[in-house]
């Protein structure tokens, strides 16, 4: 038993008498390698023993690699002495991603024996991928805003599976899902997608970014990580903006009418309006609302435009104009929070188109080819407005106009009227018969629209016989004629019946 265990020591003391080589620590570079990449390797040896180790030389080796040189001189090295050395190596091009050993022999000589000793390394040799990420540019985008980014992620290294991407943020979030699955991506391929992201309401404006990260399995079945950016991001304050317009179903409206009254609202802001009331009123007390004046939208969306329909009632006096009607808008941010009314004035109009009624006389009457005549010309205002700077001209091509054919009147306010005169000669050889003369007006209206209205007034021409008839010095009429004639008839009935008849019978 004594024995043995002088052995065992004496064992021990050979081993750290002998010289040895053992590898402390070891460092890798690049910490990715891939095929047709050079590298190295850091190696710190090390000499545990108590004697010097002389002349040591270290070979390279592995399948899987290329050397500059295929061995490396190491010297001596003390007693517990250690020295650092670099291996550089280059993985040949066509090395599928794998973990390789780098081997290394080591071989020294103490006194006339030689020693070696075999070392591994483990190389990691991978091909990640690269990816090109592109998307198309993003308009500006608001606080607690949601949009979409198109987008392609291009694989131009090795392939990878399980691709997923999330969102590595706190101010922007998926949009109804926690991270967004892509597939498989072989080297060279790409492959389209669409980024549904909504932003914090708190995010400040400015220009941001969206990180993001992707997590793919790589060929050796490990988990990996890499991150892509969305950039720039332009994000503008929430704002709320309204484009109004507005017309009545009938242009103009006359007084007294009622018509429907035709909004259509668009929200030019980049924020939602949510809950929106929308109420029509005026200043005016000649319009009336007629039923509910107030519509609600449960959300008006930017670039939205919401058409909605009121009926109004126009006084029966009021006056041709134009009248603002007032649109006001009530409405809610995104953050559910009271904002201030928005009011916006359109316009309505009220009128009618001009109407003006000739009535034509004149004296003597009636009138015979050959003759001279008074015209008068009685001009009334018939429509529902006003009309001012009114000029006539009357042109025939029957009748000579002896007097100016010219003649100007101004202002016929509404149920007025003014009447004009002109001398006219009928000329000679006109039969019995209708004839036209040629009246044209021109005046502007309530809303200084100028108007150019033409209209005739028929005159009727009898034969010099019937106008002598009618026009006799005596002044009896045809109709007192009539009557006489009437009378005369009816005494000269009765004598007959009274007398004559009488004796008769006798």
């Amino acid at each position: 038993m004594r024995k043995e265990a002088l052995f065992a020591v004496l064992l021990a003391l050979v081993a750290v008498v002998s010289a040895d080589v053992q590898i402390n620590s070891y460092s890798v570079l690049p910490s990715t390698l891939k095929p047709g990449v050079t590298g190295s390797v850091s190696i710190t040896i090390s000499n545990p023993s108590t004697s010097t180790l002389i002349g040591a030389v270290i070979y390279q080796g592995g399948e899987q690699f290329t050397f500059t040189s295929n061995r490396i001189q190491l010297g001596d090295i003390g007693s517990l002495g250690s020295t650092v050395i670099t291996v550089p190596f280059t993985i040949k091009d066509d090395v599928v991603p794998g973990i390789y050993n780098l081997r290394l022999n080591a071989f020294w000589t103490e006194g006339s024996n030689t020693y070696t000793k075999t070392f591994s390394i483990p190389i990691s040799v991978t091909n990640p991928p690269i990816f090109n990420f592109s998307f198309t540019p993003i308009k500006q985008i608001t606080p607690g805003g949601s949009f979409i980014v198109d987008a392609q992620l291009r694989n131009e290294g090795g392939s990878i599976s399980k691709i997923s991407l999330t969102v590595n943020s706190t101010s922007f979030f998926f949009d109804g899902v926690s991270q967004l699955n892509l597939g498989d991506l072989a080297s060279g391929q790409n492959i389209s997608f669409q980024l549904p992201i909504v932003s914090s309401a708190l995010l400040q404006s400015g220009v941001q970014s969206i990180p993001l990260a992707v997590t793919y399995q790589d060929p050796l079945g490990s988990m990996q990580q890499a991150a892509i950016t969305i950039t720039p991001v332009q994000v503008v304050k929430n704002s709320v903006d309204f484009i109004v317009d507005a017309q009545a179903e009938k242009k103009p409206v006359s007084p007294g009418d009622k018509t429907k009254f035709f909004i259509n609202i668009t929200n030019i802001g980049n924020s939602n309006a949510q809950s929106a009331k929308i109420s029509v009123s005026s200043a005016s007390s000649s319009f009336t609302s007629l039923g509910t004046s107030e519509r609600y939208f449960d959300t008006i969306h930017p670039d939205s435009k919401e058409r909605m329909e009121f009926e109004i009632g126009v006084g029966g006096t009021t006056p041709a104009g134009y009248y603002p009607v007032t649109i006001t808008i009530n409405y809610l941010n995104i953050n559910g929070e009271t904002q201030t009314p928005i009011q916006k004035q359109v316009g309505i109009e009220v009128g009618d188109v001009p109407q003006i009624n000739i009535t034509p006389s004149t004296n003597p009457a009636p009138l015979s080819a050959g003759g001279t005549y008074a015209i008068s010309l009685q001009f009334s205002n018939t429509g529902n407005i006003n009309i001012r700077a009114l000029s006539v001209r009357v042109t025939s091509n029957d009748f000579d106009i002896l007097s100016s054919p010219d003649n100007y009147i101004g202002t016929l306010k509404l149920d007025d009227y003014s009447t004009v005169q002109y001398t006219l000669y009928a000329k000679s050889g006109l039969k019995p018969g209708l004839y036209p003369v040629h009246i044209v007006m021109l005046f502007r209206d309530a809303y200084n629209s100028e108007h150019h209205v033409a209209q005739d007034v028929i005159l009727e021409v009898v034969s010099p016989e019937v106008a002598a008839l009618i026009q006799k010095p005596t002044g009896m009429s045809l109709t007192l004629i009539f009557i006489i004639l009437v009378v005369i008839g009816v005494i000269l009935y009765v004598a007959y019946t009274r007398y004559f008849k009488k004796k008769k019978v006798k």
